[in-house]
């Protein structure tokens, strides 16, 4: 019995990296859960306090679109591209509503999507 639970866990553990993502995606997705798991400390931000209640909103709606863009390009979907661009089109505006754009908010994301164009046969 339980050699079957040991043979099963290992086929897992290979069905996964198996199905992994092509390593340029993946690199993305952990920037994307490094990113989300940051998140919270935005909450606290001057930001967050001078805006209230609308920045927080926001703040929520980024953490969505993170979980998004995280499992779309995981699956290698085409929507996750669409997602990218749109959340990061967004990050750039609300940045310069709220006065804190730099130019770190557009070449990271511009890093991605040149990682992104570089696998883009890969997805469908």
């Amino acid at each position: 019995m339980e050699v079957k639970s040991h043979v099963s866990k290992d086929i897992k553990f290979k069905k996964f990296f198996r199905n992994r993502p092509p390593i340029p995606i993946l690199l993305i997705c952990i920037f994307e859960i490094i990113g989300l798991l940051l998140l919270p400390s935005a909450f606290g931000s001057e930001e967050s306090v001078n805006l209230g209640l609308l920045y927080q909103i926001y703040l929520v709606l980024t953490g969505v679109l993170s979980i998004a863009i995280i499992y779309s390009l995981w699956k290698v979907m085409k929507i996750g591209i669409v997602i990218y661009i749109g959340a990061y089109v967004i990050h750039n505006i609300v940045a310069l509503i709220v006065g804190n754009w730099m130019i770190g908010v557009l070449i990271i994301p511009f890093i991605g999507l040149i990682l992104i164009g570089l696998n883009r046969k890969k997805f469908k």
